[in-house]
Parts: structure tokens; sequence; C-alpha cells
């Protein structure tokens, strides 16, 4: 990563997305079965490595993630 301020907001930003894919996937529960290819069960997983892991993030899986998998979405 650059620095210390852009990881720690790539970090945060995750988190919020992992956040908000729960909130998806409990409060419009038909949402997720119409858009099965979103990976909603994954961001709230990485949301939860991110936000309660310190430091145990895998800083090399953020970046496949930025570069690989955020672009599709």
């Amino acid at each position: 990563m650059v620095n210390q301020m852009a990881q720690d907001a790539l970090l945060r930003n995750f988190a919020v997305i992992g956040e908000a894919s729960h909130k998806i996937e409990t409060h419009y529960r038909g949402f997720p079965a119409d858009h099965p290819k979103l990976p909603l069960t994954f961001a709230y997983q990485m949301r939860n490595t991110v936000g309660h892991g310190y430091f145990k993030a895998d800083l090399e899986i953020v970046r496949r993630t930025i570069h690989r998998d955020l672009p599709r979405l």
C-alpha cells in the first residue's frame, strides 16, 4: 500500500461495503437470490477480517480484491 493513511482508508471502505452487504442480506432477503453473482457473503466475511482481525488482515488479498473483483462489480 502507498501509505498508512491510504491503507487505513481502504480497509475502512471494505468494512463499510461488507456491513452494507450484510444489511442487504438481512433486510432484503430476495435480493441475494435475484443477484447470485454478487459476493455478499464474501464481502461480509472480509469486513469481519478487516474490522476485527486488526493485524491479521492480509493486505495481498485486499490488493487482489481491489484489482480483480471490484472492477467486475
